[in-house]
């Protein structure tokens, strides 16, 4: 009979063997998994801290001395509110190169709703004035909130838009500059209609000649506007339309005047007037009308 002893005990040493070594690469590749796992969390860790600091350092410092302005001016028969927009830039500049205009509670937003209605590029030294006016909005009359928000040069700001500095301004403000050049003769100040709101203002006591004018409003197809009170002495009794000069549609304080030729009513682009009235000695009287110069309904016949 064969002895297959020895054979046998060297295929156990064998099994043995592959036994050990499948043993030793389990291991190796358990050890090599925790490795590449360690090295992708370190991987991780080190860019998310990379990402921090390198945010940390983007956003620039806020700007300094903010404020802001506006004035009204009249296009194509609508009034809009140019508003000028100051600010100084900081006192160490760092990655600073200028601002996001913001403003929120506009046109009927909420004051948190944040929208960026316009920006402005800074290339000057460290603390310098800026301003500008270039940023149009409509008169809403609301009042708003301006935030000026720093902006590096590749755009990056802080998220936290309502944190950075900010000013309220009021949307009211009337015409303070016409621009010429943008309006057609079909939409300049003579074509814009005007009418006197509520009761007429003029009134005469009958005993002097003298014409009051009460404070009153003017209802114009951009908006209303309000003027003072005041009075305007003719001379002598008679018919009279009682007219004032807005070149630059601001209401408040104005001149007024008084004429019986209805030419002079439509002497002027601008020209408003605030009624008509016929004085007689000893009988108190009251005005009628008032709006545009130029004819209409609610004009009297002077001539």
């Amino acid at each position: 009979m064969a002895d297959f002893s020895s054979g046998g005990q060297n295929l156990r040493s064998e099994s043995t063997y592959l036994q050990r070594w499948a043993r030793d690469v389990d291991t190796t590749l358990e050890e090599n998994d925790k490795v590449l796992n360690l090295l992708a969390h370190r991987t991780n860790v080190t860019n998310e801290a990379v990402n921090t600091i390198s945010s940390a350092v983007g956003v620039p410092p806020d700007p300094g001395s903010c404020s802001a302005s506006c004035t009204g001016y009249i296009r194509d028969g609508i009034l809009y509110q140019r508003v000028t927009i100051n600010y100084s830039a900081p006192a160490t500049l760092g990655s600073f190169a200028g601002i996001f205009v913001v403003v929120g509670g506009y046109n009927g937003a909420s004051a948190s709703t944040l929208v960026k209605v316009g920006e402005d590029t800074f290339h000057g030294a460290a603390g310098a004035a800026v301003s500008f006016s270039n940023l149009v909005l409509q008169k809403t009359g609301e009042t708003i909130t301006i935030y000026f928000v720093a902006k590096s040069s590749g755009e990056v700001a802080r998220p936290d838009w309502q944190n950075a500095p900010n000013v309220s301004l009021a949307l009211t403000a009337g015409v303070g500059v016409i621009n010429s050049t943008l309006q057609t003769k079909a939409n300049a100040p003579t074509n814009i209609g005007a009418t006197v709101v509520g009761a007429n203002p003029l009134s005469n006591d009958g005993v002097l000649t003298a014409i009051n004018v009460a404070s009153f409003s003017v209802q114009y197809g951009f908006g209303t506007l309000s003027y003072n009170s005041g009075s305007v002495d003719p001379g002598s009794f008679g018919k009279w339309g009682v007219y004032f000069d807005d070149a630059l549609y601001s209401g408040g304080a104005v001149v007024f005047h008084a004429d019986a030729s209805a030419s002079v009513l439509t002497a002027s682009d601008n020209r408003i007037v605030a009624g008509y009235i016929t004085t007689t000695a000893g009988t108190p009287r009251a005005g009628t009308g008032g709006g545009n110069g130029g004819g209409g309904n609610n004009k009297l016949n002077l001539t």
